[in-house]
């Protein structure tokens, strides 16, 4: 037992030493970093002269709003990253 246990722990383990769950959180870091990025330059790509008039429309909007908006926008994400971990594999 004590080589199996060696063995897997030599193999989990990539070139520089570091191991792979430290590799594939960074991995999974840039890739949502990519999509993010992605997503965010979408509507100026698709539409930006509506994208335009939407933020003519948020500038006039009271910063109370704005902050209720991002704190629920916020905990929609934490929510989809929390059910997409548990859930979606």
């Amino acid at each position: 037992m004590g080589k199996y246990v060696r063995r897997i722990s030599r193999e989990s383990n990539d070139i520089l030493g570091r191991t792979r769950g430290f590799r594939m959180t960074h991995e999974y870091f840039v890739t949502v970093l990519g999509l993010i990025c992605f997503f965010e330059g979408l509507p100026y790509l698709a539409s930006p002269e509506l994208l335009k008039e939407w933020m003519l429309k948020v500038s006039t909007m009271e910063s109370k709003h704005l902050r209720l908006l991002g704190a629920a926008l916020m905990i929609l994400g934490l929510l989809l990253v929390y059910w997409g971990r548990h859930h979606g594999g």
